[in-house]
């Protein structure tokens, strides 16, 4: 059995941000799927890292410390 937690899969930043919602009374899921189309018009599943439930908000937090296309994440979600 593993003691792993969700914040265990989190990178520093995403962390930060969940501390600061829970803080604040924000109620969060991680990594809540969502079905987006692509360039093509095929539906793809994305997973960002926030979904905050009662604002029917998606949250993703551009600060990894690995490089990531985030340009191409704004298209999606904007």
């Amino acid at each position: 059995m593993s003691n792993e937690t969700i914040f265990d899969k989190m990178s520093k930043p995403e962390k930060e941000v969940a501390d600061f919602l829970t803080e604040f009374g924000i109620w969060w899921i991680y990594e809540q799927p969502v079905i987006v189309k692509d360039e093509g018009d095929r539906q793809r599943n994305y997973y960002p890292d926030f979904y905050l439930n009662d604002f029917g908000v998606y949250v993703e937090v551009c600060g990894a410390d690995r490089k990531r296309d985030y340009e191409r994440r704004q298209e999606i979600y904007f």
